[in-house]
């Protein structure tokens, strides 16, 4: 440079020049050899300092001041400072055979001194993240050895890891410090959601953490949206963030914190510098987020435990109070409390009718309408939940087309469901609603599922006490009542008459010529003819009345309220339409004789109006078969 030869003879110096130059740029560039970063960095600016002696341009030395500023960003630091240290000779030549050589020396120094501050600066910010990056290295090598598997930044294990370590806000202070460091941020801040769904702060970088949030604002719509967000030129456009600090910021960053579908929070970062965060940035920040939210779903639920001992009690007091009863009425009412204790919410319990496939509501809470009426839910959201065999969780049901419940209840905004299984067969379906949106918590939600699956188990429970009781009550062909079951009632009825002074009637019913069905026809087609027979009677008793098996092809019926006279018209509307009857398992007719007694008109002895209805019964075999006839008639 002294001797002017890149003026003087420029081909003599630039084609060698140009040709290392371009040889270490492509080792450093395209081989990506790190070996010559620094023997590029450095010839670069002489490259640069003979283009200016060549061209005369005193200009062109202020080119070195963009190119040092990207190598203190770029280049190690102690390349950096070497280069800035070594600057001033590159370009010796200029301030010794110029003029203005004090201005010339002033200003490589000072582009010199610059760089090495920059250098210095950028180098203790990459000490920084390097060691929050070692920091979190050393807490994902942990939880991989705790657990025994891999772990990664969105991996639970980290956080179980921590757990066992530090508290909840140790744990956040150790996570924020890591993301302000390693994403260059003046500050980073974790807003919670409170139960008015208000953004609060929980915790902050800030050392004399005067970070407050605003309500709205940036963080709001990251919160209400559940997305992530990147904000600059936040000071000139003056936008609301929604919290303040006492240093002013011009770029943030914000991510939603989840945890499934419920938001719990917003982690957000910001920064002075413009433009400060990019799309990796947020990337990186909604991994952090993943931590956070293991972090506070774990310390929500130690606070739940060590504080609000009531949702145990509850829990508990309702889990004892479903197993003490196997009265389906009882049972119901007990499982609805519980839900309604721990959601603060309306709730109902529908119970599935297996015949119809109806659902019958045994038990509401906060919910006005009539009880015991069965409804089709096919046309409801609930179905959704009966379909999947999984519970719902809506946090938002305004945008749907279908009816959320079967009945009007008003808004409804949220709402949990949960189906009760045995061995994938729906027995019913729990449920609590809202007006509120995003009104249950994964707490709430969590304890109203083990009373569901505690009262899955008990109504199963009663099902099958049912089932038994009906075996032991009914007869296995016909489906009507035992012969036993008969002789309880009929005693029960009695006693019962006898306090109301309601009259009381006995028919006693044999199918006609029933033998000859069997010789011609076989037992299988004289057992079709009695279930047949049985539900023809079936569909002719009221509530109140009862229809048993008495033995072979005799049936007993018991009737309330009725005297004589109304017994001889639903006996002969009986008989008329057994004789109508084309029976599928026999190609002839099918009749029946009845006999009826009066309790306490004809006896107030139980055996005796039983044999007296069994003669007027033999009275009408003799005369003819396929005719009703009245002990009174008899005894004439």
């Amino acid at each position: 440079m002294y001797l002017k030869i890149p003026l003087k003879r420029p081909y003599f110096w630039f084609i060698p020049s140009g040709s290392v130059f371009f040889a270490i740029a492509y080792c450093t560039f395209i081989l990506e050899d790190e070996r010559f970063n620094f023997e590029f960095a450095l010839f670069s600016p002489i490259f640069l300092a003979g283009l200016a002696q060549y061209y005369g341009q005193q200009w062109m030395h202020f080119l070195i001041i963009p190119y040092m500023t990207v190598l203190a960003f770029k280049a190690r630091t102690r390349h950096v400072i070497i280069i800035s240290l070594l600057l001033p000779l590159i370009n010796v030549h200029e301030y010794l055979l110029s003029r203005e050589k004090f201005q010339i020396l002033i200003f490589y120094c000072l582009i010199s001194l610059s760089s090495v501050l920059i250098a210095l600066l950028v180098g203790r910010l990459r000490s920084d993240r390097a060691v929050a990056e070692r920091s979190l290295e050393n807490i994902t090598s942990d939880a991989r050895e705790a657990t025994g598997g891999p772990a990664t930044l969105k991996e639970e294990s980290i956080s179980h890891f921590l757990a066992s370590q530090l508290q909840v806000e140790d744990e956040l202070r150790v996570v924020l410090d890591a993301v302000r460091s390693s994403l260059y941020a003046d500050g980073a801040s974790f807003f919670e959601r409170d139960q008015s769904d208000q953004l609060k702060m929980r915790y902050s970088t800030e050392m004399d953490r005067t970070v407050i949030s605003t309500g709205g604002g940036i963080i709001s719509t990251v919160l209400r949206n559940k997305a992530s967000l990147i904000v600059d030129d936040i000071k000139a456009k003056r936008v609301d963030a929604g919290y303040i600090k006492k240093d002013e910021f011009d770029s943030l960053a914000a991510v939603c914190v989840l945890e499934g579908s419920y938001a719990l929070g917003v982690l957000v970062v910001d920064s002075d510098r413009y433009k400060a965060f990019n799309k990796a940035d947020l990337e990186s920040l909604g991994a952090f987020a993943g931590i956070i939210a293991n972090i506070v779903k774990r310390g929500r639920l130690y606070q739940h435990i060590k504080v609000d001992l009531e949702g145990l009690k509850i829990l508990q007091e309702e889990s004892l109070n479903i197993l003490s009863t196997l009265n389906i009425n009882d049972l119901c009412g007990n499982i609805v409390n519980g839900i309604h204790r721990i959601s603060g919410e309306p709730a109902a319990i529908f119970v599935r009718n297996a015949a119809s496939d109806l659902y019958r509501l045994v038990s509401a809470k906060g919910v006005r309408t009539a009880e015991h009426r069965e409804f089709d839910l096919s046309e409801t959201v609930l179905s959704l939940s009966i379909e999947n065999r999984q519970k719902l969780v809506l946090s938002d049901t305004t945008s749907m087309r279908k009816q959320v419940l079967p009945f009007n209840v008003g808004k409804v905004s949220s709402i949990l469901c949960f189906p009760m299984l045995h061995e994938d067969e729906v027995l019913g379906i729990t449920v609590t609603f809202s007006e509120r949106k995003d009104a249950f918590d994964i707490y709430q939600t969590e304890g109203i599922e083990i009373l569901n699956n505690m009262a899955s188990l008990s109504i199963d429970n009663v099902n099958l006490l049912h089932r038994i009781d009906e075996m032991a009550l009914t007869d296995g062909l016909t489906g009507l009542f035992n012969h036993r079951h008969f002789q309880e009632r009929l005693d029960e009825e009695i006693k019962r008459t006898d306090r109301s002074n309601e009259p009381l009637t006995l028919i006693l019913t044999d199918i006609d010529h029933f033998k000859s069905v069997n010789d011609n026809y076989g037992h299988p087609a004289g057992d079709a003819v009695l279930r047949e027979v049985s539900e023809i009677i079936k569909s002719r008793m009221r509530e109140t009345d009862l229809a048993a098996r008495y033995g072979g092809e005799e049936f007993a019926l018991i009737l309330t309220n009725t005297d004589a006279k109304g017994a001889l018209k639903i006996a002969e509307d009986l008989r008329r339409v057994v004789e109508s009857r084309d029976f599928s398992a026999v190609d002839r007719q099918i009749t029946i004789s009845l006999g009826i007694s009066e309790y306490p008109a004809d006896s107030r002895a139980k055996q005796d109006l039983i044999d007296k209805a069994d003669q007027a019964l033999y009275f009408a075999k003799e005369n003819g078969r396929n005719n009703s006839v009245l002990w009174k008639e008899v005894k004439k």
